[in-house]
């Protein structure tokens, strides 16, 4: 009998579920900001957000909430956007920093622009660079292979998201 333990601890932090919200496009929500309401919600429910593409200003606000949060960066071109998102992150207290290595083309196969921001691919080096740069535990999303899994791992990445943007 009883409830079963469903916790998680990831990072040094125990979570009441191992399910964590995906990132989210902000969209308003009965006239307040989505994100700011569902990252209340998962909050509240002992979980971990993973906030997208988001400007700096907006990560300010979804981590003002003190939901536990994972900022998930693009691969842009502009490396010092990367950077400046990283440190972003850090300052706003996130438990973890990442990036979606697998956003860097469109479904025709084409480099990828996003809001004005070119996408590039990463190198591993690139990921290890960013992953000393970051302080905190920094995570690749999108990996679909092993050989990537121990490279990434192998430059430094805290943790690994098997996912892909194009299916």
């Amino acid at each position: 009998g009883g409830e079963p333990d469903l916790s998680v601890t990831l990072f040094g932090q125990k979570f009441r579920t191992p399910l964590f919200s995906g990132a989210f496009i902000p969209f308003p929500c009965d006239g307040k900001d989505g994100d700011i309401e569902i990252a209340g919600i998962i909050k509240d429910e002992g979980s971990l957000f993973l906030a997208g593409m988001v400007t700096d200003e907006h990560f300010r606000d979804i981590a003002a909430t003190k939901v536990p949060v994972i900022r998930i960066v693009k691969p842009y071109a502009d490396t010092e956007k990367i950077l400046s998102e990283i440190r972003v992150a850090r300052e706003c207290g996130a438990l973890a920093v990442g990036m979606d290595v697998d956003h860097v083309f469109d479904a025709k196969g084409r480099v990828d622009c996003i809001d004005g921001n070119d996408m590039r691919p990463q190198s591993v080096e690139d990921i290890g660079n960013y992953c000393r740069e970051a302080g905190i535990p920094f995570i690749v999303k999108g990996v679909l292979s092993v050989y990537d899994a121990d490279n990434y791992l192998s430059a430094g990445a805290a943790g690994l998201v098997v996912s892909s943007h194009s299916g």
